[in-house]
C-alpha cells in the first residue's frame, strides 16, 4: 500500500489539508546523553532540541491559535491511525509550545490503554485521583480541580492517567469526560491525545465532544487509504477536521530509525513494518 514519503507525494495521496511538516529529530544530541542512552523523548523546551524542530511545533501552535482566533475554538484532539506515529509526542510538545508562549493551556490524555504523558513529563504528574480513576466517578469539578497539577517549569495544566486502563472505551463514552472538557473552557486551549484510531473507537468518541480534531501522519508507516479513511470517519463527527501534520520525516534516504514511539497494545502496525 502507498505511504507518505514525501510531502509532494502527501498532497497527491491525502484527501486532507497538510497543516505542518514536522522532520526527524536526533534525540540524543550531547556526547554524554548518547552513551547514557537516556533521553528517548524529544522535547520542544529542552535546550539541545534543534531551532528547526521547535519551529515545525510552532507552525502546528499557529494553526491552532487561528483557529481560536477566527472560530472560538479551544479543545483540540491531536490523535492518529496507527500506533507509532508520534500523536503523544506531538500532542505534549504542542503543548508546552503553547504554553511557554504565554497561553493558559491544559494537556488531556485520554490515551487510558497506553499512557504516555507522564513518562514524556519525567512522571511529575503525582495528583491522587488520575484522570482514569476521575472518569468512573461522577462528574465534580472539584475532582477536576483534584485531578489537575501544574507543571511549573512550563506553566503546563496535565490530567493524566498513570497506568493503563482497559476501560478506556467505557469511561470515555461515560458522563463525566464531555462535562469535564467544558469545564477546561476556561483555559485558552486544551490538548487531548487519544488511541490510535485505526485500533480502537475512543478517538471518534473524543471527536464528537472536543471542538477540533488533527491527525499525525508519521513518513512511510500507514497506508494512504487508512489515513484517508480516518479522516473521513473525523469529518463525520462534530468536531473541525483541520488536516494532517506530517511527523518524523526525513530530508535524505528512508531509514527506520524514529523517536522510539511504541505503546504495546499487543497489535502490529497497521502498515504491517517491523516496529522499532
Amino acid at each position: 500500500s502507498d505511504t507518505i514519503q514525501t510531502r509532494t507525494g502527501a498532497r497527491e495521496l491525502l484527501d486532507a489539508p497538510i497543516l505542518a511538516t514536522i522532520c526527524h529529530e536526533r534525540k540524543n544530541r550531547t556526547i554524554k546523553s548518547m552513551f547514557k542512552r537516556s533521553n528517548r523523548q524529544v522535547h520542544v523546551y529542552a535546550p539541545t532540541t534543534s531551532f528547526s524542530y521547535a519551529e515545525q511545533i510552532s507552525a502546528v501552535c499557529t494553526h491552532l491559535e487561528n483557529e481560536a482566533a477566527a472560530r472560538n475554538k479551544k479543545i483540540f484532539l491531536i490523535t492518529g491511525v496507527g500506533e507509532s506515529e508520534g500523536k503523544s509526542t506531538v500532542s505534549a510538545n504542542v503543548a508546552a509550545a503553547l504554553a511557554l508562549k504565554g497561553h493558559k493551556v491544559a494537556l488531556v490524555d485520554c490515551d487510558l490503554r497506553k499512557p504516555a504523558m507522564n513518562s514524556f513529563f519525567d512522571k511529575v504528574y503525582t495528583s491522587p485521583l488520575p484522570l482514569n480513576r476521575m472518569l468512573a466517578l461522577p462528574y465534580a469539578a472539584e475532582r477536576v480541580r483534584q485531578c489537575m497539577v501544574l507543571n511549573e517549569e512550563l506553566g503546563l495544566y496535565m490530567l493524566f492517567p498513570v497506568n493503563g486502563d482497559l476501560r478506556s472505551t467505557e469511561l470515555l463514552s461515560g458522563s463525566t469526560l464531555e462535562p469535564l472538557l467544558q469545564q477546561l473552557r476556561v483555559f485558552d486551549f486544551v490538548i487531548v491525545d487519544s488511541p490510535p484510531m485505526g485500533m480502537f473507537p475512543d478517538a471518534e468518541i473524543i471527536a464528537e465532544i472536543v471542538d477540533a480534531s488533527m491527525l499525525v501522519v508519521r513518513q512511510d508507516y500507514t497506508p494512504a487509504c487508512d489515513i484517508n479513511d480516518a479522516a473521513d470517519t473525523l469529518r463525520k463527527t462534530k468536531a473541525r477536521f483541520l488536516g494532517c501534520v506530517l511527523n518524523d520525516m526525513d530530508s535524505g534516504p528512508l531509514t527506520s530509525y524514529g523517536y522510539g514511539y511504541g505503546y504495546g497494545y499487543g497489535y502490529g502496525d497497521k502498515s504491517g513494518r517491523k516496529k522499532n
